[in-house]
């Protein structure tokens, strides 16, 4: 049962905070000065900068394969990825989630090629990599231009943060259903 409006909101929208399309999100640290706790964001994003499953709740500490292995992703990756495949031009195409070099290698996760001497396809490859995953960076960067509070300190108590984080998400996601573009995007008048 939600305990408030913003737990009721999130109830409305599960189906659309479920993963779906492109990247795992690199963890953002949402609060900078090391006198404040720190929380680590992973979401993922798809192409129309949506984000599609949102996990705020591990502190700064923690390693990006933690904080996956800690998130609901990590299970819905194996169980219900497959469920979610495409038709394009006739062919069946798996849907797979780009992560970064600190994600683990899993069956619907692709990550770049790391090490020193990469062939010329694999460094091809990780270009490929690196261009897909900026839809990423954009989402963000649409995120925090609309609330702006997520650049900073956030003033409320700790256990309210990862709440806050998906709010702020869900209403960036109703914003850019409706195609409004974040205030430093708008034209001027």
């Amino acid at each position: 049962m939600p305990e408030t409006i913003v737990d009721e909101i999130c109830e409305l929208v599960r189906d659309d905070m479920s993963p779906q399309e492109i990247c795992v999100r690199e963890p953002v640290l949402l609060k900078k000065r090391k006198m404040y706790p720190i929380v680590v964001m992973q979401a993922v994003v798809d192409v129309q900068y949506l984000f599609r499953d949102v996990y705020a709740k591990t502190p700064g500490s923690a390693h990006d394969a933690a904080v996956f292995r800690r998130s609901r992703l990590s299970t819905l990756v194996v169980q219900n990825m497959s469920k979610r495949d495409k038709t394009v031009h006739g062919k069946s195409l798996p849907l797979h989630i780009l992560g970064d070099p600190a994600y683990p290698m899993a069956r619907k996760i692709i990550k770049g090629f790391t090490g020193a001497n990469l062939s010329p396809e694999k460094e091809s490859f990780n270009v490929y990599h690196s261009k897909a995953r900026m839809w990423v960076e954009i989402a963000f960067g649409r995120l925090k231009a609309r609330w702006r509070m997520l650049q900073k300190c956030i003033d409320v108590k700790y256990k309210l943060v990862p709440k806050l984080i998906t709010t702020c998400c869900i209403l960036h996601n109703i914003l850019e259903k409706l195609l409004f573009p974040p205030p430093s995007q708008q034209t001027s008048r």
